[in-house]
């Protein structure tokens, strides 16, 4: 568990794996975070749909507070350590939920951890640098120019 404070009270997060009844409510996080936060696209082009597509196969886990809310999740590609989605609801932006996701993973402090980061989305680069995670390439892809982002383990500190 990861604790949080909000302005008025201190919250719990539970860290947990998604289920099949959390669909809708992940996929809805998705669209809205990403319509919000992605201010260099248009908000249509983001679908519901686009969860269930640009997660399959993946393990995802959620911090939820004591009455079932779901502030964020993250979603990662087991078998390579890629953090493929890590999106936490802008309402709890700063209260160390996207931390606790990160530190949750399986394996966080002895693997070393990859991911894509866009370019445009300075605030999730500065979140992943402060987190260990340095760039060690760049690319293209359909939603812009991004960063390779590599968390080398620290099993051996």
């Amino acid at each position: 568990m990861a604790a949080s404070t909000d302005a008025d009270r201190a919250m719990i997060w539970t860290i947990r794996p998604a289920t099949p009844a959390d669909a809708t409510t992940l996929a809805e996080i998705y669209l809205h975070t990403r319509q919000q936060s992605f201010v260099w696209q248009s908000p249509a082009d983001f679908l519901l749909t686009d969860f269930a597509a640009q997660t399959e196969g993946e393990e995802i886990w959620l911090a939820q507070d004591t009455q079932g809310g779901i502030a964020g999740f993250v979603s990662i590609w087991a078998p390579s350590h890629f953090i493929h989605m890590l999106y936490v609801q802008p309402a709890f932006h700063g209260q160390g939920i996207g931390s606790a996701l990160l530190t949750h993973l399986p394996g966080w402090a002895n693997r070393p951890w990859q991911l894509k980061c866009l370019i445009h989305n300075g605030r999730a680069r500065r979140f992943y640098a402060n987190h260990g995670f340095i760039v060690t390439s760049q690319g293209q892809s359909a939603d812009g120019d991004f960063v390779l982002m590599v968390r080398p383990s620290f099993a051996d500190d």
